[in-house]
């Protein structure tokens, strides 16, 4: 099963991922959904390698995701429409003070 038993639904508008074990890699599986306006990725696997299949869903108008600062600015510049919920895992750490 997986992900390729999406591929039916080529109207899905949208798509809740959210805390699986999904990776960049089962996410390259993911069929082309033409009508996808809404994904959910956030406390999932995947890294800045999804950037070029996000931006390859013609009609997708929100992500949450956890990428790096650069993917998410590439993606905001690529797709200036496109609503990116940058969920902070890869936010810098903050070193606490030497005491």
């Amino acid at each position: 099963p997986g992900l390729s038993s999406l591929k039916p639904l080529d109207a899905l508008r949208v798509l809740l991922l959210a805390d699986t074990k999904i990776d960049s890699e089962g996410f390259a599986h993911l069929p082309w959904l033409p009508a996808l306006e809404k994904l959910h990725l956030e406390g999932t696997r995947v890294d800045d390698r999804v950037v070029e299949q996000l931006l390859d869903l013609p009609r997708l108008k929100y992500v949450a995701v956890d990428l790096s600062e650069s993917a998410i600015e590439h993606l905001r510049e690529q797709r200036p429409g496109l609503v990116v919920e940058a969920t902070g895992r890869f936010e810098a750490s903050i070193e606490p003070p030497n005491r």
